[in-house]
């Protein structure tokens, strides 16, 4: 009886241990996967508080908004309202671009939620987007609901408090001064811009408008 025992008693004690790796295993994995979607899942102002760059620059990254307007090659999202953070200076919309085409469910006023990459733009075309998401596939973008309200659009009194001074790093008068708003909605009653064509200014006023 004692050596039929023997091998038995070793074989429960390797099953255990196989058991108990197994069981460290899936609990190490798991805790990984959860790790990396608390470090990845990010809102539209953390990527965006520090233009022109971002801290989130060349890293993957997933990000939820209501789609507000739709081009060629991507389209926008921005917050809704209600999660805007309490920093006017921080940008609640960013651009998503699409290069294998723009996905049949980017609809305005839809909540997507996409992945993709935080990239920086040298191109002249993305002059007014220096920062935005790079999502490689279609797949990366999916619906959460449809018919949204669009966000407020952001009103020309803080648009003018925060093109005053209010926001310190991005001199009044730049390009930059308006980096706070990029990829969002805003209600600019009119404006005056001077535009140089062959040597020769002027200047010309742009009509009530709420866009990006």
């Amino acid at each position: 009886d004692t050596l039929n025992l023997r091998p038995h008693t070793r074989f429960v004690k390797r099953k255990v241990h196989r058991v108990r790796i197994l069981s460290w295993l899936f609990c190490f994995l798991f805790s990984m996967v959860m790790l990396v979607d608390a470090q990845t899942t990010v809102d539209i102002h953390a990527i965006q508080i520090d233009l022109p760059a971002s801290p989130y620059l060349g890293q993957t990254v997933t990000t939820t908004g209501i789609v507000i307007a739709v081009l060629s090659d991507g389209f926008y999202i921005e917050n809704p309202s209600s999660n805007f953070d309490s920093n006017v200076c921080t940008s609640e919309g960013i651009y998503v671009y699409t290069p294998s085409g723009v996905p049949s469910i980017a609809v305005l006023a839809n909540s997507v939620t996409v992945t993709g990459v935080v990239e920086a733009s040298n191109s002249s075309s993305y002059a007014g987007t220096p920062i935005y998401i790079a999502s490689s596939s279609t797949s990366n973008v999916i619906t959460n609901s449809t018919a949204n309200a669009l966000p407020t659009a952001v009103s020309s009194a803080t648009l003018t408090e925060a093109t005053a001074g209010e926001c310190s790093l991005y001199s009044a008068g730049s390009f930059w001064q308006w980096l706070p708003f990029e990829g969002m909605r805003v209600n600019v009653p009119s404006s005056s811009s001077l535009m140089v064509t062959q040597g020769t200014g002027g200047t010309t006023n742009v009509s009530s408008q709420t866009a990006t």
